[in-house]
């Protein structure tokens, strides 16, 4: 199951206060955009008043096809990238491998 948490935030660069959604567990077959974002960006949120890209470090839960694994956020995003094709969930040009209909949730 995808599951989300609002995250107190405070821009480093103008200060302002807001409460970020950031994805804590993802279901990869259930929600392949965001493996998509995180694939394609990581974890970056942006300050809604500045709009500053801020790096968001945790550990997220990936079920995947293959099993479920946490992903550490604060790896750079090649890091990020390959632990997702070690897993199964997307293939050498980052394309998300799609579960087979006869495996079991």
């Amino acid at each position: 199951m995808t599951t989300f948490n609002t995250l107190e935030t405070i821009c480093p660069v103008c200060g302002h206060k807001w409460g970020a959604t950031i994805c804590m567990s993802i279901c990869t077959w259930l929600n392949p955009s965001i493996v998509q974002q995180i694939y394609e960006k990581g974890t970056l949120i942006e300050c809604p008043e500045c709009d500053a890209a801020i790096h968001v470090q945790y550990n997220l839960l990936v079920n995947c096809r293959s099993g479920m694994f946490y992903l550490n956020t604060g790896q750079d995003i090649f890091n990020i990238r390959y632990q997702l094709y070690l897993w199964g969930v997307v293939d050498l040009e980052g394309n998300i491998i799609e579960r087979n209909k006869n495996q079991d949730c």
